[in-house]
């Protein structure tokens, strides 16, 4: 910087007034010299020597401010000019000369260019960058748990809804360890406490912490059924294998079943299902190899379709049957000769009864179909509560015969008429009342009552039949749903009854609860809101 850059930045500062009276000193210098030359009566000898002490005396002095004065305006000027930030200090020089303050100004300096080179390196070598940061987030954020480990199969770094799955407190405790034996402790399959085989359910959580695993853990397929692993099915050991293969992608799906049932020959319930894929990581020849891993809870799915599948093997048998017994009966009035009056009449009637049977069939599955797309809906009119309830148990009422059961109605005179679906409400009812006879054993009750309590219609039906579990309590409202136990399985159904009539109480802004002790029965209640009109009957 000029000596003007330094008098204009610095005027206003003690260096920059010493700056000024340097130059005054040299001004003043100046004039004396003038004024000594213009004055022509000054003799030759002593006349001379003021004057030329005073222009020494001048000068030397604005030579000692200006010199005096440089460096810390120097100093000065630089601050102001860069002031707070970094990245100007990196145009600073050094300045030139031995005094301690200019010794002390490189100094600084040089500290200064060292530390921002080092902050350059350090963010170039760091992967924080802002798409890198959004990326993490992403990674935190997501529901599926990713991982990332390298060719050995070992994490380092997974998100905090892998560590979920796995049943470990937090991702810094899978850290370290073999993914693949992670995933072989989930499928092993678990027993109940009270069952046969005894144990306890047993998670990654629980597994033991050594960081040196077994021989052969490092995700050999032959590893699969190794001790303290658990003994896997072939399926479950081929998904490992593909695991393990060299393929840069590959997706596959585990299963945990519940161990322990009492029937060696039926097929144990599902407990849990993984979808697991495995991509190997891209990058530079130079970058560190090993996949990135997306492990997905996807049970529900899983319980969902198998019990579709169950559903549409139930309707072919159930449309088999009944199109076998129409085209027989068919066959008999047209082909056999001879055939009595009253016989025709039988044949007609259980032609009668098929066909309806395949109405009924055919109305489940359409639905189905609503209920999937949601498209399920309902035509509001004046209903009376009292004579839907009614009618329901009129129309069971044979099946009550049938059964050797007691049904009773106890129906709150002051019911009051609603806005809603009156066949959809009926069918509603049908499907409590009827669940609760079918699975009352002969000689059981079952109870149906209808009151206004807290401005809601409250419809309760109540049995003393077989009762439903605590584990099967929380689904008996899902589609396709039934129950493993003999006792539900024996009976004729496709597990569609209560999630339709959920679905209906829905749609008129009620819902439906149901209790439950197995052996002692069960209480479906059923609430809407309070109608405006007493019922006319």
């Amino acid at each position: 910087m000029t000596a003007r850059g330094w008098w204009g930045a610095a005027s206003s500062t003690a260096s920059g007034l010493t700056l000024r009276i340097g130059g005054v000193f040299l001004g003043l210098t100046t004039m004396i010299a003038l004024l000594a030359v213009a004055t022509p009566h000054l003799e030759p000898g002593t006349a001379r020597l003021p004057w030329l002490v005073a222009i020494a005396a001048a000068a030397l002095s604005g030579l000692t401010c200006l010199r005096v004065g440089r460096v810390p305006a120097r100093i000065e000027s630089e601050l102001i000019r860069t002031g707070s930030d970094e990245r100007a200090w990196q145009t600073i020089r050094p300045l030139v000369g031995q005094g301690r303050a200019v010794q002390a100004w490189n100094g600084l300096i040089e500290q200064a260019h060292g530390r921002n080179r080092g902050d350059d390196e350090r963010r170039s070598a760091s992967p924080e960058d802002p798409q890198t940061a959004l990326l993490a987030r992403a990674m935190r954020s997501v529901a599926a748990g990713i991982a990332v480990t390298g060719d050995d199969f070992r994490i380092t770094a997974a998100n905090a809804p892998f560590a979920a799955l796995l049943g470990l407190d937090d991702p810094a405790a899978a850290l370290d360890r073999n993914l693949l034996d992670l995933l072989r402790q989930l499928t092993v399959p678990t027993a109940p406490t009270a069952g046969p085989k005894g144990g306890a359910k047993e998670t990654a959580k629980d597994a033991p912490q050594n960081k040196q695993d077994s021989p052969g853990s490092a995700g050999s397929p032959g590893s699969v059924g190794s001790p303290g692993s658990g003994t896997l099915d072939e399926a479950t050991a081929a998904a490992f294998a593909r695991l393990t293969s060299g393929a840069s992608a590959v997706t596959v799906r585990l299963e945990r079943s519940a161990a322990g049932s009492a029937d060696p020959l039926a097929q144990p319930p599902l407990e849990s299902v993984w979808r697991v894929s495995r991509t190997r990581l891209g990058g530079r020849h130079d970058d560190a190899g090993g996949f990135v891993w997306l492990v997905q809870d996807v049970t529900q799915q899983a319980l969902a379709t198998a019990a579709r599948d169950q559903f549409l093997q139930t309707a072919a048998h159930e449309l088999r049957t009944p199109l076998g017994n129409l085209r027989a009966y068919a066959e008999a009035l047209s082909i056999e000769q001879g055939v009595s009056v009253e016989e025709q009449k039988e044949f007609c009637n259980i032609i009668n009864d098929e066909t309806t049977r395949l109405s009924r069939l055919v109305d489940h599955l359409l639905t189905v179909g609503q209920m999937e797309a949601g498209s399920l809906v309902v035509q509001q009119h004046v209903v009376e509560p009292a004579r839907v309830i009614e009618e329901a148990v009129d129309y069971l009422r044979p099946q009550v015969e049938a059964g050797q059961l007691t049904l009773e109605t106890e129906i709150s005179p002051k019911l009051r008429s609603l806005r809603g679906d009156k066949d959809k409400l009926q069918a509603l009812l049908v499907n409590l009342i009827g669940n609760a006879v079918k699975y009352t054993p002969a000689g059981g009750h079952v109870w149906v009552r209808a009151a206004v309590r807290e401005d809601q219609l409250e419809i309760v039906v109540q049995d003393d039949g077989i009762g439903i579990s605590a584990e099967d309590l929380p689904r008996v409202f899902e589609k396709f749903f039934r129950a493993e136990q003999s006792s539900v399985q024996e009976q004729r159904g496709n597990g569609l009854g209560l999630a339709f009539a959920r679905e209906v109480a829905r749609l008129h802004h009620g819902d439906i609860t149901a209790e439950s002790t197995p052996g002692e029965g069960s209480t479906f209640t059923l609430r809407l809101p309070a109608p405006d009109e007493p019922s006319r009957v």
